[in-house]
């Protein structure tokens, strides 16, 4: 029998549940409504529509080789990856929303053909990571979820489902203790009691990592199904070329953060902010509303203690 690991954390009607919510959303969408600017700088609708499509192909592909054995890759290069972004942008509202619903039909599929023991059977991405196929499913919600948020539509970060919300604050307040580039955080969700991130030891001075959850295994189920994590973010004014973020992260690449890069406008490097005396940065506010600020879906006008604070590019 597999241990929890080894399974995907979210279940395929989760997945669908998601999927149906972003199709009703696409399907009003007409011929200028996919031409107009999603919330991801220089790429309109029609650019994340297209990606959204072009994810479930890949994941239904890494599946497939899980089961079979024969390998499959997620795409032939991060080059044609963007290429077929680029291509499928510019189609007409009506096609879009199709090439949406039916490679998440065929995703659906794949899932649903996984024998057991196919979801720990390690499969490989385009950036090169290796995982068990388990990450592709897990990680397809995320997708679904953030960049239906990025339509700019009326679904918001507000509308995460709460246990996607919980599992991916945990996920992602993990990645952050890890970096050496980040503000050490100290996360307070108001709305649920949890406390996550750093907390001071008492009578030592150190640090340690608090939070309740699996977070390490979570932060598989919240990195993209592109193998990393999609990098976005809010900043300065800049929108160029492949960028990713509300008004300024630029998009380099799918590996997880990078250090020259930062959220708010803020300088290069370690990141750093107000806090309380020793470093440590204390910020508040309802779970959905920090992890859209982590994940740069947000300026943290809604939390408290965030103002100021510069992050490095994580999702």
């Amino acid at each position: 029998m597999l241990t929890d690991p080894e399974r995907p954390l979210v279940a395929l009607a989760t997945i669908d549940a998601a999927t149906r919510s972003l199709l009703a959303t696409a399907e009003g969408f007409d011929d200028g409504d996919v031409r107009a600017a999603s919330l991801l700088p220089g790429w309109t609708r029609g650019h994340v529509l297209t990606h959204i499509a072009r994810n479930a192909a890949g994941g239904t592909r890494l599946l497939t080789w899980a089961r079979t054995g024969v390998e499959s890759y997620e795409y032939p290069s991060m080059e044609a990856r963007a290429a077929e972004i680029d291509a499928g942008a510019g189609r007409p509202a009506a096609e879009l929303v199709d090439d949406v619903r039916e490679s998440a039909r065929r995703f659906a599929d794949a899932y649903a053909l996984m024998p057991d023991e196919a979801w720990a059977r390690t499969v490989q991405w385009t950036s090169g990571a290796r995982h068990p196929a388990a990450r592709a499913a897990d990680a397809r919600l995320t997708e679904v979820l953030v960049h239906h948020v990025d339509l700019d539509a009326g679904f918001t970060p507000r509308d995460w489902p709460a246990a996607f919300t919980s599992r991916a604050l945990d996920s992602v307040a993990a990645a952050f203790a890890r970096r050496a580039d980040a503000p050490r955080l100290r996360l307070r969700a108001t709305d649920t009691g949890r406390e996550l991130g750093e907390a001071e030891t008492v009578g030592t001075g150190e640090s340690k990592a608090v939070g309740d959850g699996e977070a390490s295994r979570a932060s598989e189920a919240t990195r993209t199904g592109d193998g990393e994590a999609t990098r976005t973010g809010y900043g300065d004014a800049t929108r160029a070329g492949e960028a990713l973020g509300n008004t300024g992260a630029v998009r380099a690449g799918e590996a997880l953060g990078d250090a020259g890069a930062s959220v708010d406008g803020g300088a290069s490097g370690a990141g750093g902010g107000p806090g309380d005396g020793d470093g440590l940065v204390v910020v508040a506010g309802a779970e959905a509303s920090l992890l859209a600020w982590l994940m740069g879906r947000s300026r943290g006008e809604d939390l408290t203690g965030a103002a100021g604070v510069t992050l490095p590019f994580l999702y």
